[in-house]
């Protein structure tokens, strides 16, 4: 498959623990979609640590999002 005319990979599941409080699972599932869409988009190969950089940015915007959430707050802390 091509997209922008690079050949891009396919992922067809994202495996997330399913006993995670609420705002713990979605901050991981939005880590875990930076990766796919980093793939899906055929970036150009990025040093691990910008990879995980930008999906740890995703998450972190993601639990922002979740104003008033003292446990959102709390995981967001932890990731600075």
């Amino acid at each position: 498959q091509k997209f922008y005319g690079r050949e891009v990979g396919r992922s067809t599941e994202v495996l997330v623990l399913h006993s995670l409080p609420r705002t713990h699972m979605g901050s991981v599932i939005a880590h875990e979609l930076g990766h796919f869409l980093i793939h899906q988009w055929g970036f150009p190969d990025l040093p691990d640590q910008v990879e995980e950089g930008l999906c740890e940015l995703l998450a972190c915007t993601w639990l922002t999002s979740q104003a008033g959430d003292p446990y959102a707050e709390y995981h967001y802390r932890l990731k600075l």
